[in-house]
């Protein structure tokens, strides 16, 4: 067996051997209100020796728990331990089960959590001093244990920082590192470094990362309390927007083509006429037979070149009706996260 093997066992002797005497301490004290027999007279011939008590049972019931924790204590299963003298520890009280405390201490020391071990410590040394300035002589056994957490409270606080958050408006719980929660109001001794608060559960968790420096104190407020009253959405603001079937530029550009194209009949009439008042003013019936021909072949092409303006005219009105006729209404909501179609839609 190696030699740290060794000290590991006859640390956890020591610590069971401890431990024993102080429930043994605890138990006796809790049991104190008993009355003691009282004997009888020796005169009495026919008297004979108070028998001895019997055992309480609640008092057996509390050993054999106290054992059950000492056995999970000494297998390396320190959260067995405390949650078994936890519960020993809360029926005693402080008072009667002080000497518990310096147990559960222990405990929770070799469980890793430093901030339950100190305030346990603490809580067994103020329980000693109040007892040895009311003048109570205590067992040699209890100045050792206070000793003891005298120099690992210290320890503690020397190789550690303290972390103190204070209550909030509003109660709040408080995880540490995914840990066990706890209330805000609390102190606690955590290892120097990096840690993740985390308060709350929920949609109204608020996570906080903290630098914990070796020897300080870091105080961090809780967040202040969202109002739990439902906020009344904003009333949507509506316009009203016309949809168009195209661009109307279509239909200026159609008018304008047709507005262009009468010029060519235009023309074309302009130049009959002409032809005709020549025809009318000769006298020469070659040159009136010639003006007749011409003015016959202008008056055909003024009437086929007529035909253009009328057919984009037409195509334009077409235009302008599917224009009106294919436009639409919509009333449009209008909001911070965009827009929304809420309306009806009128042709």
């Amino acid at each position: 067996m190696s030699i740290r093997a060794h000290s590991e066992n006859l640390a956890k002797l020591l610590t069971v051997t401890t431990a024993t005497a102080s429930l043994f301490f605890s138990l006796r004290e809790a049991r104190a209100d008993t009355p003691e027999p009282t004997p009888t007279t020796p005169a009495d011939p026919s008297a004979q020796s108070a028998p001895k008590p019997p055992d309480d049972p609640e008092l057996e019931a509390s050993r054999a728990r106290f054992r059950k924790g000492m056995d999970a204590y000494v297998s390396g299963d320190f959260a067995g331990a405390i949650v078994t003298w936890q519960a020993i520890y809360a029926e005693l009280g402080k008072e009667r089960g002080y000497r518990l405390a310096f147990n559960l201490g222990r405990a929770h020391d070799a469980f890793g959590d430093a901030t339950r071990a100190a305030e346990l410590y603490a809580t067994y040394l103020d329980e000693v001093t109040r007892r040895t300035r009311a003048g109570e002589v205590l067992p040699a056994l209890v100045e050792k244990q206070a000793k003891d957490s005298e120099e690992r409270l210290a320890e503690l606080v020397r190789t550690r920082g303290r972390l103190r958050v204070p209550p909030g408006k509003a109660p709040v719980e408080v995880r540490i590192d995914g840990g066990t929660p706890r209330l805000a109001g609390f102190s606690s001794l955590l290892a120097p470094g990096k840690h993740v608060l985390v308060f709350g559960t929920g949609s109204s968790e608020v996570r906080r990362e903290i630098v914990l420096v070796l020897g300080e104190e870091l105080v961090v407020e809780p967040p202040a309390p969202r109002d739990p009253r439902p906020t009344t959405p904003p009333k949507g603001v509506f316009e009203t927007r016309t949809t168009r079937p195209f661009s109307p530029v279509w239909i200026f550009v159609g008018a304008g083509a047709t507005a262009l194209s009468v010029l060519i009949p235009a023309l074309q009439y302009s130049n009959a006429l002409s032809i005709a008042g020549q025809h009318d003013a000769s006298t020469d019936p070659l040159e009136r037979e010639r003006l007749a021909f011409e003015y016959s072949g202008v008056k055909t092409a003024t009437y086929a070149t007529l035909s253009i303006p009328i057919a984009l005219g037409v195509a334009t009105l077409g235009l302008g009706a599917a224009f009106a006729l294919g436009s639409r209404s919509e009333s449009v909501r209008i909001g911070a996260r965009g827009l929304g179609l809420d309306a009806t839609l009128t042709y």
